[in-house]
């Protein structure tokens, strides 16, 4: 519910307040058999005890009328309630006539039944100020408001009136112009219609119609509902069922509500005017589910969604019931295109490891367990398949099992994922597993112009702490390795050297427009305190032979490292020249360096004898030199 119907809601429930608050004065009156007691002669005293009570100035500008019996009629002229002091108009308010008849053994029995309730024309102004303090907060006693009854109403009129909602904070004006409402439970005509239309900042046109087959349940048949609410282009409806317990009577446990909802909304950024975050400029979005609620539980069964070309489908569950909310869903996906719901990306320049931080603290309000699955999921410069994810969230500790995708025809999973909120900073622990993933498929998911073929394995073992992705990988502990066994490739050396290319193929024995064997790629990492060290770095062709030390440090989001050359023909060796990446993640260079220093890093390893040596070999040769 957005802020301005919440606004609505307790703007009515502090109206029937004072509305009850007469009637059962009224009762006391006339129940002490002071029926000749002059009505205007009373209305000081009323409107004095309903000052009192809601600490606001109440004023009955017109006739107070008293018709005495045990069901007794109220009317009052030109009732009006004071705004809140920081507002700036006298009153909240203003209701030209309001008429109560009501019952007076089921009052002295503790229960409230409005026989008729009839109302001409009422203004009301809800307002929420800059500050986020509500004109509708009122100094009424929590436990009195928990404890209330909830009255039965048989009868009810409003001929016209206006609703208008501020919202000083985001600038929005509403107003609501009613048609009219009328409802009763006797007679041939049995059922409540409610037709309102007006404006939203005066724009975008609001419609309201809603109609109920009566005011209250009766025995125990549910009672029909049925609501329709434009927005602009924007479509709401509601239609189902309100059991017993829920309007009125019984014992006063929550009854059950059950409703077939529909949501069409052409444009979302359309929206904008009436809901108090920023909304993203999503494609049109169509909503239909099945929503039912019973004590503290609310479901949405059946639910079908569309989102422009990303949908999901399934069932979500909310238990209120417990120390924290639980919610549980099983949702699936036969497309998600994350990058169409994030919206527009920031075209101010960022760091490559986002340094905002995450809402940890959200994870500590409430439990979880969702099963969820997608035939495609696309996220930022990459496409997923056969997505499928286990979430379980327990007390502020979330863990991740399973959580698998396939790139091409490459798997990932998790073998661990788990965030613990309850530490401070927050710890992080992951651990994924690579099996023959594409690289030539990854290129193509990150617009690399080259054709490189060969099959990924491996993966990485990390744990961190911190309020962001960027501290958690600045703190990192673990191991990550990486393995290729066979493959080829044509451009991708020249794509990540760009002009500086020639030289450096040159130096590593390839040749530019060639393709090249890929015989063996290890890369082994050890982290410690987000310093990615290399520990065994190697690249084998049929003629090279290149070995890598240096570092990457995910803390500075730099590259340190260099690679050296090893011709396995002898007449070569002099051709020998060490190649270096370095720079910060958004602007890596390539470059030849014949200094000491660099060459010092690296170890030549000594070569096997075998030139079909096997690559887990090799790397175990690197590892020992």
């Amino acid at each position: 519910m957005t802020r301005a119907f919440k606004a609505l809601a307790a703007g009515l429930i502090a109206l029937a307040a004072a509305l009850l608050g007469v009637a059962t004065l009224g009762a006391l009156v006339l129940g002490a058999g002071l029926v000749t007691i002059d009505g205007d002669a009373l209305k000081p005293w009323v409107a004095r005890q309903l000052s009192a009570t809601l600490e606001r100035q109440v004023v009955i500008a017109g006739d107070l009328r008293l018709e005495p019996g045990l069901q007794p009629l109220v009317v009052i002229h030109e009732l009006k309630l004071a705004d809140a002091r920081w507002a700036n108009r006298p009153y909240m308010a203003e209701i030209p006539r309001l008429a109560v008849r009501f019952d007076i053994p089921r009052l002295l029995r503790g229960e409230i039944e409005l026989h008729r309730v009839a109302l001409e024309a009422p203004a009301v102004t809800l307002e929420t100020a800059a500050d986020g303090r509500h004109n509708w907060s009122f100094a009424l006693d929590e436990e009195d408001e928990d404890d209330a009854v909830i009255p039965i109403m048989r009868s009810l009129r409003m001929n016209g009136g206006v609703l208008t909602y501020i919202d000083r904070a985001r600038g929005v004006r509403t107003q609501t112009e009613f048609r009219g409402a009328h409802g009763t439970v006797t007679g041939p005509q049995r059922a409540l219609e409610l037709h309102a239309a007006g404006r939203v900042d005066e724009a975008m046109a609001l419609q309201l119609d809603a109609s109920a087959e009566t005011l209250t349940p009766v025995g125990d048949r549910p009672l029909p509902i049925r609501a329709e609410l434009r927005l602009g282009e924007a479509r709401v409806v509601a239609e189902g069922t309100v059991a017993e317990g829920t309007v009125g009577g019984g014992d006063g446990s929550p009854g059950r509500v059950a409703l077939d909802l529909l949501a069409d909304v052409p444009t979302i950024a359309s929206l904008q005017p009436v809901v108090p975050w920023t909304l993203p400029e999503w494609p049109a979005l169509r909503l239909e589910a099945r929503a039912v609620r019973e004590g503290t539980r609310v479901t949405l069964d059946d639910l079908e969604a569309t989102l422009g070309e990303s949908d999901v489908s399934g069932r979500i569950e909310l238990d209120t019931g417990g120390p924290r909310p639980q919610l549980s869903a099983v949702l699936q996906s036969r497309t998600l295109d994350l990058v169409q719901l994030a919206g527009r990306p920031s075209e101010e320049p960022g760091p490559v490891i986002p340094e905002d931080d995450l809402a940890f603290d959200r994870l500590q309000a409430f439990d979880a367990e969702l099963r969820y699955q997608a035939r495609t999921l696309y996220l930022p410069q990459l496409s997923l398949e056969h997505a499928r994810l286990g979430l379980a969230l327990e007390d502020g500790v979330l863990r991740i099992d399973p959580l698998q995708f396939a790139v091409g025809e490459g798997r990932v999973r998790s073998e661990t994922l788990r965030i613990d909120t309850r530490q401070r900073p927050t710890s992080v622990t992951a651990a994924f597993a690579i099996e023959q993933l594409g690289l030539n498929a990854m290129l193509q998911e990150f617009d690399l112009e080259a054709n490189a073929f060969g099959k990924l394995d491996g993966g990485f073992e990390l744990a961190g702490r911190g309020a962001s992705l960027a501290a958690i990988l600045g703190s990192a502990q673990g191991d990550i390795e990486l393995i290729m066994q066979e493959g080829e490739f044509d451009a991708l050396l020249t794509s990540l050297a760009g002009q500086n290319a020639p030289p450096i193929l040159e130096a590593l024995g390839l040749e530019e427009d060639a393709t090249t064997p890929l015989r063996c790629f290890i890369a082994d990492f050890g982290a410690e305190d987000g310093l990615l060290t290399a520990r065994t770095l190697v690249f084998d062709t049929p003629d090279t032979l290149v070995v890598g030390a240096g570092d990457i440090d995910l803390d500075a989001q730099r590259v340190n490292l260099a690679f050296l050359p090893q011709q396995k023909e002898a007449t070569l060796l002099a051709a020998q020249a060490p190649v270096h990446i370095a720079g910060g993640f958004t602007d890596i260079e390539f470059a030849l360096d014949t200094g000491a220093a660099i060459a010092s890093l690296i170890t030549p390893v000594e070569l096997p004898d075998a030139d079909d040596v096997e690559c887990r070999r090799l790397a175990e040769a690197a590892r020992r030199n």
